[in-house]
């Protein structure tokens, strides 16, 4: 049995390290238990607090800047996301995994990870007065406005367009949401982990980045089991 207690006199880094630890021995019990699928609720437990993070900053003024939103990176990088990209092209300049060749087609609010990245105060004050089952308007999808993108093998949804909309689909959870596209993690994973501590290449070791959100540390690494484990 792990012992997960925390000693006095440990510094941050340390017990960072320990909590991404302890997230990691959940995961792998889940993956060996009876209901391994159990490990998306798992990833849904660990990332919605995030969620709710960036609405209240864009309600008190402060949103997420949009070329942050819009860059998948910013999830699992956050103090150097421009060093390193998750779209991989070959030779010729063709994205390899980022494409509208699906692995599902819809994904639900009530039970997946769904990010939505609202940066403007006022649209979100429209969304609120004008948008949901409560003000007599229930959320539906709109195929000119609604972009998400399924970032696999995660099974989290990211929105890049209609940001505001979106935004009270996945307050009061009214109905799935179409994938338009889709990123596959799976060419990250060879090229990058992280040890709780540190994000780092793995053909060098070189550090890409200090970990700032064990959650999100934890999520990454996640991906990397459940892709060995079929799940």
């Amino acid at each position: 049995m792990i012992n997960f207690l925390r000693k006095k006199g440990k510094n941050l880094n340390n017990n960072n390290f320990e909590n991404f630890q302890s997230i990691m021995f959940v995961a792998n019990s889940l993956l060996k238990s009876d209901s391994p699928s159990r490990i998306y609720d798992l990833v849904y437990a660990l990332g919605k607090p995030y969620q709710f993070d960036v609405i209240n900053k864009c309600i008190k003024g402060t949103p997420l800047s949009r070329d942050s939103a819009f860059a998948f990176e910013h999830l699992f990088l956050k103090n150097s996301n421009e060093n390193y990209r998750f779209m991989k092209d070959d030779s010729t300049g063709r994205l390899i995994n980022y494409s509208n060749r699906l692995t599902r087609t819809t994904i639900n609010p009530s039970n997946s990870l769904i990010f939505s990245f609202p940066w403007h105060l006022n649209r979100l004050c429209d969304a609120f007065e004008n948008v949901g089952e409560k003000v007599g308007s229930k959320w539906e999808v709109d195929p000119l406005n609604h972009r998400v993108v399924h970032i696999y093998p995660l099974n989290i949804g990211y929105v890049t367009n209609g940001n505001h909309s979106t935004v009270m689909n996945i307050i009061n959870n009214e109905a799935p949401m179409n994938i338009t596209d889709e990123l596959d993690l799976s060419l990250v994973y060879d090229e990058i982990y992280t040890d709780g501590k540190y994000f780092r290449r793995i053909q060098d070791k070189k550090i890409l980045d200090k970990v700032t959100s064990v959650e999100f540390a934890a999520i990454f690494e996640i991906g990397r089991l459940i892709l060995k484990s079929g799940v």
